[in-house]
């Protein structure tokens, strides 16, 4: 009998329901019903056991048959049916692009050796997969205090770099060699030296340096007179033939400074032919290190130069720009005491003839001064240049600010020598007047991009660290939409308004503007507000036939050029309007079609802010930041790839 049949039972209801004492013939009853349904309850279970084990035996039969599927598609499958050539090239394209591969077993190319014996074969079997590393060579004062473990991960990281060297055969090698790794004390400790397994690994590199075509080198002056001692200790008398770019990022730590004396003793290599040089020398004397690599440094051979953190008497520097003519991409970063002065106080400006001439230099980027006196840009001439970026260092001060504009700044006059200059970089809060920025717009009316750049002081960063995010400063975004109305203000761009007569003072800016970038920016309301209206000026009904507008023609128009390139990267509340909607919604109402003949390129990599009070400064946090950015999202300060 089922229980529900027990409960249908009139005799039994009062029983269930209240706390009734039954009879003894409604007990016997009662006690048989349960024996009853406890045989059915001991049925279903050995049911339940049967078709679990059932069930158990048909997962194991999928699980084979899985695998059996599994086994036969693989060898169906398109990869599969590559020839070993294509799918090595196909490996090629899974090294990092914006970094040196790690010699860890989580990323290519070491992680392809993990899938199959048929991938680490050709992986393996291809020398270019294995020409790219990142190495650390460990240093320190004391080898007595490091323990076991650390002796047995030394040991298997320099045997994995060198094996993954010698796969590379004999292709031209592209290192990161960070000297700087302290092991059992400080990192500038003076009598710092190798371990000695990293000693082994480096003198092992060090014997490959035929085959260096870049080289990175981070470390300090005392972990590079180490490798200078282990090069003389040794008998070597490395060459450099195949090298073409060198980058130095090197500190001085404790000792470096007397340790410098030796020139020759801080790089002793030799016969290369470089063409990209960047150095970061926090804290070092430039002039100094740049002897100590004379020769590997054919300055006349020079296609791409970097320069960070320089400080100092300005003038030798100069003189080395003389002799690199070949000079395509400059970038120099100054900052603290740097003066144009020499060091017996002499301060001269050069003559017409004396012009620094750079014939082939398109890109220049410098970080120094103001648009002031002292600005050293009129030293240059660079009839080729077509894009340049100005990062001001210090805040201009006038004794009569109504005469700015009256004032005939070198960088200006450099400027106006600049008549195929297409894309000009500029960082607007460092200018702090009107004057400064409307008279450096009016030196370049051809440009046909600018961009504002916002990000914090670039100065700031190693040349081979990530860059920074944006600032949240009430002031900054004040000033921020001070200078965008400065620039496109309506009475300069609208063209729905009559220009001025011909010999009114009034110069319509920026005719020829086709492309507009605001890079690193917070944007709260009134920055997006601003960032709008001026893009929505500058987007006409029409676009001309070839898109390039004659500067002649241009300077004269009614109308001027239509943007066609729109870039915004930053951060912004999340109550901020959607500044890439509005845009789209303005432009299709006039006629413009977007991605066509008008691109959109907004972007938020480092996440919305939900709230700041209006007294902050400081940057977003660490949490946004990590949140929101990536190396595919990032940029780097600094560099001029070739």
């Amino acid at each position: 009998m089922g229980a529900f049949d027990l409960i249908s039972k009139e005799r039994f209801r009062p029983y269930l329901s209240n706390d009734g004492v039954p009879g003894e013939d409604i007990l016997s009853e009662i006690l048989s019903d349960l024996e009853n349904l406890e045989k059915q309850r001991e049925g279903t279970i050995r049911c339940i056991d049967v078709l679990n084990l059932t069930l158990s035996a048909l997962q194991k039969q999928r699980r084979r048959l899985d695998h059996e599927i599994s086994s036969y598609k693989s060898v169906l499958s398109p990869i599969r049916r590559l020839p070993d050539d294509m799918l090595s090239e196909i490996f090629l394209h899974t090294l990092p692009s914006t970094r040196h591969p790690l010699p860890v077993l989580t990323e290519p190319p070491l992680l392809l050796t993990t899938v199959c014996k048929k991938w680490k074969r050709i992986a393996e079997a291809t020398p270019r997969l294995w020409s790219k590393l990142h190495i650390v060579c460990p240093s320190g004062p004391n080898s007595a205090t490091v323990d076991e473990d650390f002796k047995l991960l030394v040991y298997q990281y320099t045997t994995g770099v060198k094996r993954w060297l010698e796969l590379s055969h004999d292709t031209p090698l592209a290192l990161f060699l960070s000297l700087d790794a302290p092991y059992g004390g400080s990192m500038y400790y003076p009598d710092h030296h190798f371990h000695p397994l990293a000693e082994e690994l480096l003198h092992f590199i060090i014997q490959q340096s035929p085959r260096w075509s870049t080289l990175e080198l981070s470390c300090t002056v005392p972990t590079l007179r180490l490798m200078y001692r282990l090069i003389s200790a040794s008998g070597m008398h490395p060459t450099l033939p195949a090298l073409r770019r060198l980058r130095f990022h090197i500190e001085y730590g404790e000792g470096g400074e007397s340790q410098v004396e030796d020139r020759k003793g801080l790089f002793p290599f030799s016969n290369s032919s470089i063409t990209e040089l960047s150095l970061n020398l926090w804290g070092h004397p430039l002039f100094k290190f740049l002897s100590s690599i004379y020769n590997v440094t054919n300055w006349g051979t020079l296609t791409h130069l970097t320069i960070h953190n320089f400080a100092g008497y300005l003038q030798p520097l100069l003189g080395t720009f003389r002799k690199c003519p070949q000079l395509e991409a400059l970038l120099l970063s100054c900052y603290g005491n740097t003066r144009l002065e020499t060091e017996s106080g002499e301060f001269t400006w050069v003559t017409p003839s004396e012009l620094i001439s750079m014939p082939k230099l398109t890109t220049f980027t410098l970080q120094y001064g103001n648009d002031d006196e002292y600005n050293f840009c009129a030293f240059f001439d660079t009839p080729a240049l077509t894009q340049f970026s100005f990062y001001p260092t210090y805040y201009k001060e006038f004794l009569n600010v109504n005469e700015a504009s009256n004032i005939s700044s070198p960088l200006r006059r450099f400027l106006a020598r600049c008549s195929n200059l297409r894309s000009l970089t500029l960082d607007p809060r460092w200018l702090t007047s009107k004057q400064d920025m409307v008279s450096i717009i009016q030196t370049v009316p051809q440009i046909e991009h600018i961009t504002f750049n916002h990000a914090s002081r670039p100065m700031w960063m190693h040349n081979f660290e990530k860059g920074t995010y944006p600032i949240i400063s009430e002031y900054d975004d004040q000033r921020y939409t001070r200078h965008l109305n400065w620039l496109f203000g309506v009475q300069l761009t609208d063209s729905d308004r009559p220009l001025p007569a011909s010999n009114s003072s009034v110069q319509q800016l920026l005719p020829n503007i086709q492309a507009i970038s605001f890079l690193e920016i917070f944007i709260c309301p009134k920055v997006a507000d601003a960032i709008m209206e001026v893009c929505k000026s500058r987007i006409s009904r029409t676009i001309s036939e070839h898109g390039i507008r004659d500067d002649n023609i241009a300077s004269n128009s009614v109308s001027p050029a239509s943007l066609n390139y729109i870039q915004i990267t930053g951060a912004k509340f999340d109550s901020t309007v959607a500044i890439e909607d509005e845009l789209a919604r303005y432009a299709e109402s006039i006629g413009r079609r977007v991605g066509e003949d008008l691109v959109l390129d907004i972007t938020y990599p480092w996440g919305p802010i939900t709230q700041v009070s209006e007294d902050t400064t400081d940057r977003l946090s660490i949490f946004d930041h990590q949140r929101g950015l990536s190396f595919a999202t990032d940029r780097t300060w600094g560099f001029i790839e070739a």
